[in-house]
């Protein structure tokens, strides 16, 4: 009895923070390592470096002078999200998981269906980016016919300078919603596996008490 917890002086109790905060042991990188190779592995990975195959064998066309710097702001912001999604692992797994009668039957509903949601995002980007991308060749083509040239749509991608690119912008922003939201579509599935078995969650016990 003189060992329990329950007589120590409230004084002299160590604070949980600060005890993990002495430790040489970076716990929580590990977890996140761990995570990454179990439940992302090659997947989140492919998300944050397929841009630059698919831009160079011409599965997503895009312009010569937008292709760099779109595939590394894709690779940086895919990163980004998957840390940030990690980061916010607590606030998750209490949205998903946490029994309350008073929860509101909508969040359940919204947690379940987040992942397609996200996906359903990514192709409606890819969408959109196609319909600019074509708005765009076409106002390029018609630049270059009005100066006496007579090209082709790919000859147009490879060609056009950045300043002469129609919906430059909006162009980035669509085509970095294509892989921002499969990779959040993918961590958030991911991290939801994670965070069940850190709980030490069944299946049938999510069921349940859903």
């Amino acid at each position: 009895m003189e060992h329990s917890d329950s007589l120590t002086p409230v004084g002299a109790r160590k604070s949980p923070v600060a005890k993990r905060g002495r430790g040489k042991d970076p716990a929580r990188f590990k977890k996140f390592v761990a995570y990454f190779k179990k439940y992302l592995g090659l997947g989140a990975v492919g998300c944050g470096a397929l841009p630059a195959p698919m831009s160079y064998f011409r599965v997503i066309p895009t312009f010569q002078a937008q292709y760099k710097f779109l595939t590394g702001y894709v690779t940086v912001f895919c990163f980004l999200a998957l840390g940030f999604i990690f980061y916010s692992r607590h606030s998750i797994a209490r949205w998903i998981f946490q029994s309350n009668k008073r929860r509101n039957g909508n969040a359940k509903t919204l947690a379940a269906w987040l992942p397609l949601g996200l996906i359903g995002t990514s192709l409606a980007c890819l969408s959109v980016y196609h319909l600019l991308l074509h708005a765009s060749v076409s106002q390029a083509i018609s630049d270059f016919y009005a100066r006496g040239v007579n090209l082709t749509d790919q000859f147009a991608l490879e060609n056009t300078p950045f300043e002469d690119i129609r919906f430059a912008i909006p162009l980035m922003i669509a085509y970095l919603g294509v892989f921002l939201g499969a990779e959040a579509a993918f961590a958030v599935m991911a991290i939801r596996e994670y965070m069940q078995d850190i709980l030490n969650l069944e299946d049938s016990e999510i069921v349940q008490s859903s």
